[in-house]
């Protein structure tokens, strides 16, 4: 007949089997913090504005994309203006109308507004400028307008390009709205534009161009100003013909 196990035996057991327990947390442990970390996301870009109000970040973003563009002579492409063209006047919000009988208003608080100036007084740029350039504006635009919705909180981003040749005053505006650019917000923005800044003629990449393309046609508007009900005059965006 088995003997059961005095106190003393039992308190001994008890502290055994404590004992491996504890040496098996203790050995857990240390495999779990020797364990390489995960290495953090890469940073969306490796510049970033200072400010964190919506206004003084746009205008840090208009003053470090701007500056990046340049035409052959070593002159700036076009000096990004934070505010509308002056064809449009003040306006106080903006209204997408790409459907028939559907308007689309943009919150105002979170709608940015950028004007591409070129040199000439009405901000257009001349003949030899516009075919320099042309692609340029098109990746300058891109970029003001991803830096813009990724670190200003801006819901949606128009842009007024310079007048074409031959005309009097800007007649399209780029809009770019937060919902249609979220894959490449949440990527490096190396991945969408691989070629390092400062631009200068003949410089967008090839492996750039379809990209830029892809991400921007579909996004050129004409635009008209009307007084909608309260005396608030809002930009109209229709689709370029």
């Amino acid at each position: 007949m088995a003997r059961s196990l005095s106190t003393k035996g039992r308190f001994s057991l008890a502290y055994l089997l404590l004992g491996a327990t504890a040496g098996a947390v203790l050995g857990a442990f240390i495999v779990f913090i020797q364990r390489p970390w995960p290495k953090p996301p890469p940073a969306w870009s490796t510049w970033k504005p200072g400010s964190a109000s919506i206004g003084e970040a746009a205008r840090e973003i208009a003053s470090h994309v701007g500056g990046h563009y340049r035409l052959a002579d070593g002159a700036q492409l076009a000096r990004v203006i934070l505010g509308p063209s002056q064809a449009a006047g003040s306006i106080e919000g903006v209204a997408l109308a790409d459907k028939p009988n559907s308007v689309t208003l943009y919150d105002p608080s979170r709608t940015i507004v950028y004007t591409l100036c070129g040199p000439q007084r009405n901000c257009g740029l001349q003949a030899a400028e516009t075919r320099e350039g042309s692609s340029q504006l098109q990746r300058e635009a891109l970029e003001l307008a991803l830096y813009t919705l990724k670190y200003a909180n801006a819901a949606d981003v128009a842009i007024f390009f310079p007048p074409l040749e031959g005309e009097a005053k800007t007649s399209s505006v780029l809009n770019f709205p937060r919902d249609d650019f979220g894959l490449q917000l949440h990527r490096p923005l190396k991945v969408t534009l691989p070629h390092p800044a400062p631009l200068s003629h003949g410089e967008v990449d090839s492996r750039e161009v379809g990209m830029i393309d892809a991400l921007t046609t579909g996004h050129r508007y004409r635009f008209a100003v009307q007084t909608a009900t309260g005396g608030r005059r809002v930009l109209i965006l229709q689709p370029a013909a």
